[in-house]
């Protein structure tokens, strides 16, 4: 039986995958406290 969520796993655990996921992640992150604190000093 096909797994999603096993296949995702698996992709996302090898260690090149896992670092540029980590820098997205880390990129959107600030990115949305960025906008967050502009939006609190403009607003």
């Amino acid at each position: 039986m096909f797994n999603p969520n096993a296949v995702v796993k698996n992709i996302v655990t090898l260690p090149s995958v896992e670092n540029i996921v980590t820098l997205i992640a880390r990129i959107l992150m600030a990115y949305i406290f960025v906008i967050t604190g502009w939006g609190k000093l403009t607003g």
